[in-house]
């Protein structure tokens, strides 16, 4: 699984701690529904993402279905200013840099 880093995406600990560290654990896409979806892992610290410890929290996003091949879908979720998780936060994943 790769691993990415991204400044400032939104989400943190309850300490107020960034989670800066993210890993996609599944992209796919729905056809009945017509989106595409991602469920993510987010880290506080380089080391236990890349160590694929239990991350520091989870999110689920969604957005409009464009594609059904998988790079392509990682394509477009890097290619949003800003996407809402179905947690109701407003994240940014735009270009983040792969480790």
């Amino acid at each position: 699984m790769d691993t990415f880093y991204k400044e400032n995406i939104g989400i943190e600990t309850p300490q107020g701690d960034p989670l800066d560290y993210f890993q996609i654990e599944y992209i796919g896409f729905d056809n009945g529904e017509v989106k595409s979806g991602a469920q993510l892992r987010f880290y506080f610290r380089e080391a236990d993402a890349l160590e694929m410890k239990i991350p520091n929290a989870g999110r689920t996003v969604f957005w409009p279905q464009v594609s059904d091949v998988i790079p392509t879908m990682q394509t477009e979720l890097f290619l949003f200013d800003t996407i809402q998780t179905t947690a109701g936060e407003t994240i940014t994943l735009k270009d983040p840099t792969k480790l």
